[in-house]
C-alpha cells in the first residue's frame, strides 16, 4: 500500500467518517459517557479470506484520536475464521466512533483481495 495517494485515502477516510458521525460525533458513546475510559479492542475475522486494508484502518483511528494499533497479520496474508486480525488499545470513545468505519473499510478492501485471489487461482 506504499504506492497510496494518501491524500485521497485521507479524503475518503473524512467523508466516511461525516457520513457516520456527522457533526455530532458518536451519539451513542456520548451518551453512555465512555469516551475517557481506556480499552483495549481486537478486530476478528467472520470468514476467511486474504487481508487487505490495515493501513487504511489504522489511518482512521489515528484521524480521530491517539490509538495504539497493532496489526496481526501481514498485509496481503491470507486469514482464517475467528483469526485476530488486529488490536487496538486506547480511548473506548475513539475505539467505539471509529469501527463501524474501520470495518467498512478492511471488509471491502479484503473482499476484492479475497475476490481477486479466487480469479487467479482460476486462471493457472
Amino acid at each position: 500500500m506504499e504506492n497510496l495517494n494518501w491524500n485521497l485515502v485521507d479524503e475518503l477516510i473524512e467523508l466516511a467518517l461525516y457520513e457516520d458521525l456527522r457533526d455530532e460525533g458518536d451519539i451513542t458513546t456520548e451518551l453512555l459517557a465512555l469516551s475517557p475510559r481506556e480499552s483495549r479492542a481486537v478486530i476478528v475475522s467472520r470468514e476467511e479470506g486474504i487481508l487487505a486494508g490495515l493501513p487504511v484502518v489504522e489511518r482512521v483511528f489515528q484521524k480521530l484520536g491517539e490509538i495504539e494499533f497493532k496489526g496481526m497479520r501481514k498485509e496481503g496474508s491470507r486469514f482464517g475464521k475467528g483469526e485476530v486480525i488486529a488490536s487496538l488499545q486506547g480511548s473506548l470513545g475513539v475505539i467505539l466512533s471509529g469501527e463501524r468505519v474501520a470495518l467498512n473499510f478492511l471488509s471491502r478492501l479484503s473482499g476484492i483481495a479475497t475476490l481477486t485471489s479466487k480469479f487467479v487461482e482460476r486462471v493457472k
